[in-house]
Formats: C-alpha cells, structure tokens, sequence
C-alpha cells in the first residue's frame, strides 16, 4: 500500500494472519501522536507473517500531515507508542558502521 502520509492519532493494530502474510506500508512518513499506538504483535504473541515499513520521498517531499517533516520521516511523539513484535530470523541482526 502506498500513503503520501500515515498519521496515527487512535490505534492501527496490523492483524497477523499467518506467516504467508506479507503486509508492505509504504509512505514518505509516518506520524503517530501522543495517545496514538502501532503495533503488530505482542511480547506474548509476536507477529509471524512479513511486514515492511518502507519511508519513501527525499530531502525536499514534505507533507503537512506530518507537521512539515521532510520525506522518509518516522515520528512518535511523546505519549504515542511503536510496538513491533516479530519472531526472530536469521535477518534479525544489528550491524554498528
């Protein structure tokens, strides 16, 4: 799915569905405000299909909706929450530059 912006102010759970599942959310930012939660999975129950969060655009795409954030911008505000549970792969792996 391609978004100009995804702006969260409630809560957008991703459903899992199983591990065939692909889910590819595609926008220039993404902005979930204080009070405002996206989750997939759960400590208890991570998710176990794929999911991709791709922040597209570049230094001069800006979207209102994010408050005048330039392309490919995350943001949680204070009170607002990101909670990705997955099971981990052999993809799972912190690499440091």
């Amino acid at each position: 799915m391609q978004l100009m912006s995804l702006v969260v102010w409630g809560t957008l759970r991703i459903e899992d569905r199983g591990p065939r599942h692909v889910v590819n959310l595609r926008a220039v930012c993404i902005s979930i405000k204080g009070g405002g939660k996206l989750v997939a999975g759960g400590p208890r129950a991570p998710y176990s299909g794929s999911l991709s969060l791709l922040l597209a655009g570049d230094a001069i795409t800006e979207s209102p909706q994010c408050g005048g954030l330039k392309g490919h911008s995350l943001d949680v505000a204070s009170g607002g929450e990101l909670a990705l549970h997955g099971k981990p792969t052999h993809y799972n792996r912190l690499y440091s530059l």
